[in-house]
């Protein structure tokens, strides 16, 4: 991880772009026999002392001196660098002059050898040419053969090619399954990728200088290192299908405002982001897992709110510039002992690494915790037990009271017999008998009604 950290950084804080690392050597200044040897030791030296056995050195350091010792051509006209391969066959691997414009026709062949392949970066840079022309014999084609060439209009590929095909001035693969390239001086602001694309190819949108808008359908899973790099895109949104943005894939696209990433992305790898300078907003997925290095330095955004699916983000991956100083202010907003957490002040001092940035905890908000009803919450069903609990007392207690008043009854009845005798015997009393009071009817009531019961 050091060592790639540092070659990506070494290789941004110098303008370099990584993607040089693709094409074959230039021959325009060719190094010496001595000169390519002598650094093939060195380096087959050092990566022995790292990683290799002594065995594995001895192998590799064969296939390299056998790759150096290769002997490369040009053509009589001086626009191309080639190879012959083991069969006979022509590989182009440079095209000299970059800064002639116009048309450039590809060879079908060169000195009687037909020509079959264009290794990686062919084109690389050649910003002045505005169309190209492949031929017939053509059957491979290597990674971003046409990254940098800014001018580039359309590409038309000869009848009776069998590999490849262009509608539109747009380079597919002959089954329409792969897009290859769409040519950056395209004047369309907007383009529908068809559905039978199912991959795109390395820096396949690269440059595109017109292009504004743009929809990845379902059928892409994958987006391509350098795919859509310096591209003037302003917004784009992901099928749910996309689970991976590579290196390099959206950098330097400084008017991209806003990305829907989908609901199925897992990973974004180094750089994905870089120099997005007007994207100041993200809304992270939940179905993200993996952040990379540099991922999103240089973009606009002075903060983000990390889900706790995040569980890795590499160096600089938040908070950093284009050319890798830390933002001070900047606020990562996460739960409480995730990723994002420990993000904040992670530190590397054998790397001179450290961050410092503010953590705001999330709260999980009041609507989106379930609140069961009460009557089937645990308190309710405590409440409930309590309250028959506590009835069962004054229940007993109505009882002995019941029993109480029956044994009173009786007394009073018994005596109303004794007072009726000794009245029978006495002359008949004309005075009326006083009313009853409420109070005494109620419980002359209350006292039938529980000695009925």
């Amino acid at each position: 991880m050091k060592i790639k950290a540092s070659l990506l950084a070494a290789a941004m804080l110098l303008g370099v772009s990584p993607l040089t690392a693709y094409a074959e050597t230039d021959v325009t200044e060719p190094p010496t026999e001595t000169e390519t040897a002598a650094e093939t030791v060195e380096e087959t030296t050092e990566e022995a002392a790292e990683t290799e056995t002594e065995a594995e050195t001895e192998e590799e350091t064969e296939e390299e001196t056998e790759e150096t010792t290769e002997e490369k051509f040009k053509t009589e006209d001086g626009m191309f660098s080639y190879k012959i391969n083991e069969d006979g066959s022509v590989r182009i691997f440079n095209y000299n002059v970059t800064g002639f414009p116009g048309e450039v026709v590809v060879p079908s062949e060169i000195d009687g050898r037909p020509v079959t392949k264009l290794s990686n970066a062919t084109f690389m840079n050649a910003f002045a040419i505005t169309s190209v022309v492949l031929p017939a014999s053509l059957t491979e084609l290597g990674d971003s053969v046409f990254f940098g060439c800014s001018s580039l209009e359309s590409i038309r590929v000869e009848e009776g090619n069998t590999a490849y095909k262009s509608e539109d001035g747009i380079l597919f693969t002959a089954d329409g399954k792969t897009l290859y390239c769409y040519p950056a001086a395209k004047a369309d602001t907007q383009y529908t990728i068809p559905d039978t694309v199912n991959k795109l190819s390395p820096s396949c949108f690269a440059y595109a200088e017109n292009l504004k808008h743009m929809n990845i359908p379902d059928s892409i899973g994958f987006i391509p290192g350098w795919g859509f790099a310096y591209s003037n895109l302003e917004t784009i949104t992901l099928a749910d299908s996309v689970t991976e943005i590579d290196d390099y894939a959206f950098a330097y696209c400084k008017s991209l405002k806003d990305i829907d990433f989908g609901e199925g992305l897992v990973q974004i790898y180094n750089a994905s982001f870089l120099a997005c300078e007007s994207l100041t907003e993200i809304t992270i997925p939940a179905s993200l897992t993996r952040v990379g290095q540099y991922a999103f330095a240089g973009a606009g955004m002075r903060e983000v709110t990390i889900p706790p699916t995040v569980s890795v983000l590499e160096y600089c991956s938040f908070g950093y510039t284009e050319d890798m100083f830390a933002i001070s202010d900047f606020v990562i907003r996460g739960y409480v002992g995730s990723a994002a957490q420990t993000y904040c002040t992670t530190e590397d001092s054998e790397n001179d690494y450290k961050n410092d940035f503010v953590f705001l905890e999330i709260e999980d908000e009041a609507e989106d915790i379930p609140v069961p009803s009460k009557e089937n919450t645990p308190a309710a069903e405590q409440e409930t037990e309590t309250s028959s609990v506590s009835a069962a007392p004054a229940q007993n207690s109505g009882n002995r009271l019941g029993v109480i008043l029956g044994i009173c009854g009786g007394v009073v009845v018994a005596l109303a017999g004794v007072l009726a005798a000794l009245l029978l015997k006495k002359p008949k009393n004309t005075e009326s008998v006083p009313e009853q009071k409420p109070e005494a009817a109620e419980e002359t009531k209350s006292a039938s009604d529980e000695e009925s019961v």
